[in-house]
Formats: C-alpha cells, structure tokens, sequence
C-alpha cells in the first residue's frame, strides 16, 4: 500500500511540468463538484452520472471529422485532456449562462481542484481553439491569453498547416465545417440583431449586435483585413440565396473577440 502511494506520487510529480506549476483561468466558484469525469473527446468530457459536458470557450479537432476520419491533433488533443483529468479530481462545474448546444449537452466551465480550467488547459497547450458563443463569455478574455501563449509558442495546433487560416478570396469549393478565415470588408450593413462583414469572395460574417461595444462604428472596418474563426456553413443549396445574389457560404461569429484585424 504504501508503495502504491508513492508511486501514484511520483507520476504525478513527474506529469507536473509537463503542465505548468501555475495554473491559469481558475479562480471561480464551482456550482457543483463532480468526483470523476470521463473523456469524449478534446473539448467533452462526461460525468459519473452519464452527464456530457462541452468545455466552454474552446473547439478541439474532431474525432470525427470530414468523411469521419479523425482530423489531425484530435487523438493527441483528447490524450492530453485524459491524462490530466486521471490525475485525479475532485472537479468543479459552472455551467454556461447558455446552458446547453444543440446535441443537449451542458454548456459548462470545469476546473481540476486546486489545478487547471480545463478549457485553459486545452488553449494553452495548443490543443483547442477559443470560440465564443451565444452568452457564453465570462472567462473570454483569459482564455484568449492562453490561445495567445500557444500561438507564440507553436504549440499543438498551431504548428500544423492543417489549421492554416483560410483565404476568403479562395475558399469557393471549400467544406463545410470549423475553420479559420482572412479576408478584406467589402462592404458592411446592420440589422437590429446582427451586423454583416461581406468579404473579399463568396463569404459574409454574422456578427451579434449584443456583444459590440457602444460606440464602436462598424463601418470603420470597411476595406480593413481581418482574421476570425468559425463554422462556415454552405448556402449553395438555398434558392432564396442564389435569387437574392447572397454570398454562399455563411460564418457566425458570437462576439468582436473573435476578430483580429490584421495590418
């Protein structure tokens, strides 16, 4: 027995560095604590209960992605989430003030007990990227600082070409699904609820208007470049949006977070 101690003490000591003494976006009320937890994938993880929770702020490569093969880092972005949670917990639970996505799974915050959030955890390894969505943004700003440490570092994700941001100009033909994305404004216009980013090629932006500071002029980033991410959608199919000479492919981004304007 006591060998077993030390010995379950050692690995975890061993697994320490690997993650950083200091642990980062953690410094939150749990609502509930959760004994174990199991994981799905890179960005879900399932309680004792049978619960499945989606880590809020981050998107992990898809196990199943195009065609159902795993895209690249997706295997190795749930391995490093495995490894930490058997650490061992108990694990803190906040849920999102959007509570669940449209698979009904919860919408939450998690963080190890005196460790890591794991949604920092996964940015800050290069293992997710951050995304914003619906009201979901208490933590948004620290978890953009740790996407930023992997991007400086090169980290995970970031270091693989796969993930390359997609040029706008380019992108007819492309697939659906998450993605990064530059372009230039062509043009903007706004309704109660949104503002419209058209870009250079066949792609407009759906910016919610909720989330965008007083004051802030959206078309002042007419004929600016930027950077965004998220999923496209592909409106060929749509009659109305031939008719209407509408762009075909569609992004929904939640928050001005999200948009990195480029020099």
């Amino acid at each position: 027995m006591e060998r077993a101690l030390i010995s379950g003490a050692l690995f975890i000591c061993a697994l320490l560095p690997r993650w950083g003494w200091a642990v980062a976006c953690s410094d939150w009320e749990p609502v509930r604590w959760e004994s174990t937890l199991r994981v799905i994938d890179g960005d879900t993880v399932e309680t004792g209960s049978g619960e499945r929770i989606r880590l809020i702020g981050i998107n992990s490569p898809e196990l199943r992605g195009d065609r159902g093969y795993p895209e690249p880092q997706a295997r190795r972005a749930m391995r490093h989430l495995k490894a930490y949670v058997q650490v061992g917990g108990p694990f803190g639970v906040l849920p999102g003030s959007d509570g669940r996505d449209r698979h009904k799974r919860t919408l939450a915050h998690v963080k190890r007990s005196k460790g890591w959030d794991l949604s920092a955890l996964q940015l800050h390894h290069g293992m997710a990227m951050q995304v914003l969505i619906g009201g979901n943004t208490r933590f948004a700003e620290c978890y953009q600082r740790q996407e930023r440490a992997a991007r400086q570092a090169v980290r995970g994700v970031w270091a693989d070409r796969h993930f390359d941001a997609r040029v706008a100009s380019a992108i007819a033909g492309a697939r659906p699904g998450f993605v990064r994305l530059r372009g230039e404004v062509r043009s903007v216009s706004a309704t109660p609820r949104a503002i419209w980013l058209e870009l250079d090629g066949p792609v407009v932006i759906k910016l919610l208007t909720r989330h965008v500071p007083r004051g802030v002029d959206p078309q002042q980033w007419r004929a600016r470049r930027l950077e965004t991410r998220g999923w496209l959608v592909d409106r060929a199919g749509s009659r109305s949006v031939r008719e209407r000479g509408y762009a075909r492919y569609l992004m929904r981004v939640d928050h001005p977070l999200l948009l990195e304007w480029l020099p």
